[in-house]
């Protein structure tokens, strides 16, 4: 930057200087800077939003490109959940789950509770059920067999789920809570909340999900 003097402050974007000052500058006019720059070049904040909303975007069609976007924004901001959750869905997506696990292992610990980590951390969980056919059509048997084996029905909705029929899988949960919503330890219903975090907030399963449940609940 051939900077023979400080104070030397200079203003990047991209990766490139696009403007910049020598010397010390009263507070209003180092305002005045900072204004002109966000103005002329658009603050972090924004950016990371544009890139955020369009690799979510992106995740419907093409998940090499959803990556690389959500990388973009874990770069400027390292501590940034919703970009490492994305990465991690991203890498589920293209069934690269050593990478989703990887990724997490490594999490800053102020993201350790963070919503948007913690449905990441519910997907993979997800992604990690085996998918057994003959497992799937075993349970759906004792399900028809005895309605009243909630366990076989628990665990077929897991099944289901694994399996790409997650409205199947919804409705199994769904008629457990109304039948017994208490039945072990709440299960049916701790069940739905990992598969809510795993779809994500905005899927139509977890949009109607939560209709239902709460119609249940608050009958």
């Amino acid at each position: 930057m051939r900077i023979q003097s400080i104070p030397a402050v200079f203003a990047f974007a991209d990766g490139q200087p696009v403007d910049g000052f020598m010397g010390a500058l009263p507070e209003s006019e180092l305002r005045a800077f900072v204004e002109k720059v966000l103005s002329s070049h658009g603050g972090q904040a924004e950016q990371v939003e544009q890139l955020l909303t369009a690799a979510e975007a992106a995740m419907e069609t093409d998940t090499a490109q959803a990556l690389q976007m959500f990388g973009q924004v874990a770069q400027l901001e390292p501590e940034n959940g919703r970009a490492i959750a994305g990465m991690v869905k991203a890498h589920i997506a293209a069934d690269d789950l050593d990478s989703a696990r990887e990724l997490l292992a490594v999490i800053p610990p102020a993201l350790v509770n963070d919503s948007h980590v913690s449905g990441a951390l519910a997907a993979l969980t997800v992604a990690e059920t085996p998918v057994d056919d003959g497992e799937i059509a075993r349970l759906g048997e004792a399900v028809s067999a005895d309605e009243s084996d909630y366990q076989s029905r628990l665990d077929l909705s897991v099944a289901l789920n694994a399996a790409g029929q997650g409205e199947a899988a919804l409705d199994h949960l769904m008629w457990l809570i109304e039948k017994d919503r208490a039945w072990n330890d709440d299960a049916a219903r701790k069940q739905l909340l990992l598969f809510f975090e795993a779809w994500g907030p905005t899927h139509e399963l977890t949009l109607s999900g939560r209709r239902r449940l709460s119609s249940i609940l608050f009958a």
